[in-house]
Parts: C-alpha cells; sequence; structure tokens
C-alpha cells in the first residue's frame, strides 16, 4: 500500500502547518492585545470623568463651606475686636534746647506750680544734629538705651 504523500511532501505539509500555527496564535495575541488597551484607554477615560466630577462637587462644597467659615470669622472678628500691640524699635532724641528748657529754673517743681511756670513750650521738631551748639551750660547726657534680653528657650533634649 501507497501513503497518500511522499515524505518530501509530508515534511512540507507539517513545516507549512506549524508556520500557519504560529501566525494564528501570533495573531491572537497581537488582537487580545489591541483590544485590552482600548478597553484600558475607555476605562482609564471614564475614570478621569468620573474623579475630575467629584472634584469639581467636592470643590464646590469646600468652596461654600469657606466662603461660610469666612463670613463667620469676619461677623466674629466685627463683634470682638482685639487691639494687636506690635514691638517696634524706639529711638529717644535729646535736642539741647530741650535739655536747658527742662533743666531751667523751677522747672523741677512737683504740682501744679511746674505746669503754671513761666517755662515756654514750643512745638519744635525733633530733630538728631551731631552738634550742639554753645548754650551757657553742660547739657546732661541723654541716658542710655535699655538693655534688651533674649528669652530663655528651653532645651528639647535634642
Amino acid at each position: 500500500m501507497t501513503g497518500l504523500l511522499t515524505p518530501a511532501e509530508r515534511d512540507r505539509a507539517r513545516a507549512l502547518t506549524t508556520l500557519l500555527t504560529g501566525a494564528v496564535a501570533a495573531g491572537s495575541v497581537a488582537a487580545v492585545g489591541a483590544v485590552s488597551a482600548l478597553a484600558a484607554e475607555q476605562t482609564r477615560q471614564d475614570r478621569e470623568a468620573r474623579d475630575a466630577l467629584a472634584r469639581e462637587r467636592t470643590a464646590a462644597v469646600l468652596d461654600a463651606a469657606l466662603q461660610v467659615r469666612y463670613g463667620e470669622l469676619l461677623a466674629d472678628a466685627a463683634a470682638h475686636p482685639q487691639v494687636v500691640l506690635v514691638p517696634r524699635p524706639t529711638r529717644t532724641v535729646v535736642d539741647p534746647g530741650v535739655v536747658v528748657r527742662a533743666s531751667s529754673p523751677g522747672s523741677a517743681r512737683p504740682g501744679p506750680a511746674a505746669a503754671s511756670s513761666g517755662s515756654t513750650r514750643s512745638s519744635g521738631s525733633t530733630r538728631s544734629s551731631g552738634s550742639s551748639g554753645s548754650t551757657g551750660s553742660s547739657a546732661p547726657r541723654p541716658a542710655p538705651a535699655p538693655v534688651v534680653v533674649a528669652p530663655v528657650v528651653p532645651s528639647t533634649g535634642s
């Protein structure tokens, strides 16, 4: 009995079948990958749209809550005003004329007599000049600037 195919034809058919099976498998994998990529992209877009909507709603709610809280804070600040003292650097400038008027006879008397004494007041400006004019008497030196002590910060042990 003779076979239907010769050995060369059989080998060729087997090679062709193997090649065809490999091509179909590769095409199937590529098709599944492409469909999966499309599905993943669609899912990503759906999630982005849903998350954007949720962010907009959350932002609107937070914005409304912040506006209400801001209004409450403004009302509270109007109802309970507070004075805030901010320490500013100070400097005392003593003009020689002021020292002479302050050290004139009778200006150191306590009580209403000092206010009714004949001393003249002027609304002169306070100025700082390097030279002191000759006034006939030696003016006392101005008081030294106060010493500022830095607060002691307790150690944290580190």
